[in-house]
């Protein structure tokens, strides 16, 4: 499934240096994964307010491969990498105009039941939704 988002380092992101500060880049992942569940048919803010699940973020991982600068487009392509029971993960390839690999991040999301704060079964609806992409491994 083919879902990118794209974004362009603002002034705001970067450090003395004109690079891209480390946190921003998790940042940008989230932005991402919240416009691919959108894509996905799971708009977050309408899972918070009407479902008795949420999805939180249980380890976030990055790997910083080049300096992302000031001004520059990339585009971030998430896809799910692993879906467990209760949880999925999410890896997100951050590509220049060039089509190099700047970054990876990767996310996994539990889905815990709001009235315990429990972990639970995801729901069927979400998980047939979620295209499982195993080149999202590498």
């Amino acid at each position: 499934m083919d879902f990118e988002y794209r974004f362009t380092v603002a002034m705001s992101s970067v450090d003395a240096a004109g690079v891209m500060f480390f946190p921003e880049l998790l940042r940008h992942a989230h932005d991402a994964y919240e416009a691919y569940m959108k894509f996905l048919g799971h708009e977050l803010c309408v899972v918070l307010a009407q479902d008795q699940y949420v999805l939180p973020i249980r380890r976030a991982e990055a790997d910083y491969l080049q300096p992302m600068r000031l001004g520059t487009e990339f585009v971030v392509r998430p896809a799910i990498s692993h879906i467990g029971e209760t949880s999925f993960a999410v890896v997100a390839r951050f590509v220049g105009g060039n089509e190099e690999l700047y970054a990876r991040t990767e996310t996994i999301h539990v889905c815990v039941d709001k009235g315990t704060g429990r972990p639970m079964r995801l729901p069927e609806k979400l998980r047939d939704s979620l295209p499982r992409e195993p080149e999202a491994q590498a």
